[in-house]
């Protein structure tokens, strides 16, 4: 038995271990331009090994946000593509443990989990949560065709004061962001999303009039059944600010032709974003999180991690999160 980080020339037996472990013609098996993206890290790969002698048992893929910033200080490993052989989940568990000892400073925290990743991770003492989801309706379209019973928009205060701009990088590179997430920087975001190799975001201010504090949404247009939709990924700046931000999202939905906007997050509160126009997803309301392909019904986004102070009043988790942008078609 062996655990070892995976080197380059690991490549092509990890490529086969998926095929024939969990999806023959995964995005990540089809594209070595987006497995190296999301995994090479110099002459390795962030994916652990757990070996039977000379036979891959178990992988484990992990993401840091150093990688898109150096001076970026760790404080969260995000888990990523766990596969066991059938039978082997003990071998899974292993590389949990040896992934834990390793990032011994870092919170371990699993995002988009399936059902059988919940399970196996609540019996080794991770905690168990859902993301909340939240959208606005374009106030322009009568009829939608992607989101599903939606309820209407029941914002009533008129606040029509603000300053709202699509902001170029280097208008982005001029703002001293302030950000709860402050293991983000500048560059964080700058190279995972300004220079995305597969999708096009788009970086929106927005500032109350004779106000500092301002907001920046960062968000990706969907092009679906001949409409359009938009996906906060992340929100940058003071969070408050979102509550006088219903009439910008307006001109935002309005601008890009889009039938409503969401967002997936942990850690704001509920209340910030019901006072600024959101209304959360319940029952009889389908907000599709899936389209690659596209599945029209509502799916719980759960995530995992060890119970501590810090995760429980300083974590702040969005769909652009752990892997959760990385596309499953291209």
């Amino acid at each position: 038995m062996s655990i070892s980080l995976a080197k380059k020339k690991d490549f092509n037996e990890i490529i086969k271990f998926i095929k024939e472990n969990y999806v023959t013609d995964h995005i990540l098996v089809t594209n070595k331009k987006l497995f190296d993206d999301f995994y090479k890290n110099n002459k390795n790969y962030n994916i652990l090994l757990y070996k039977d002698g000379v036979t891959i048992s178990s992988i484990l893929g992990f993401v840091n946000y150093s990688k898109y910033s150096k001076k970026n200080k760790d404080q969260i490993t995000w888990l990523a593509l766990w596969i066991s052989k059938k039978n082997t989940f003990a071998s899974g568990f292993k590389l949990i443990k040896h992934l834990e000892k390793k990032f011994k400073n870092n919170n371990i925290i699993g995002l988009g989990l399936t059902d059988t990743a919940v399970k196996l991770l609540s019996l080794i003492g991770y905690k168990i949560k859902i993301l909340n989801h939240y959208y606005i309706l374009n106030e322009n379209f009568k009829t939608y065709k992607i989101i599903i019973s939606p309820k209407k928009n029941k914002y009533r205060k008129k606040n029509l004061n603000f300053l709202f701009k699509k902001l170029t990088i280097n208008d982005f590179k001029k703002i001293n962001i302030s950000n709860r997430n402050n293991y983000k920087n500048s560059k964080y975001y700058i190279n995972k999303y300004y220079k995305n190799k597969f999708y096009s975001y788009d970086f929106y201010y927005i500032q109350k009039t004779n106000n500092s504090d301002y907001l920046i949404l960062i968000t990706r247009k969907i092009s679906l059944k001949k409409t359009y939709v938009l996906r906060i990924i992340e929100i940058i700046g003071q969070i408050n600010t979102l509550k006088y931000s219903y009439y910008a999202i307006q001109n935002l939905l309005y601008l890009n032709k889009a039938e409503y906007i969401d967002c997936l997050n942990y850690g704001i509160s509920k209340d910030i974003f019901i006072s600024s126009g959101f209304n959360d997803v319940q029952n009889g309301t389908i907000v599709p999180n899936y389209f690659e392909p596209f599945k029209p019904k509502s799916k719980k986004i759960y995530f995992a991690y060890k119970d501590n102070k810090y995760i429980e009043k300083k974590l702040n988790i969005f769909k652009g999160d752990a892997d959760q942008e990385r596309p499953n078609i291209l």
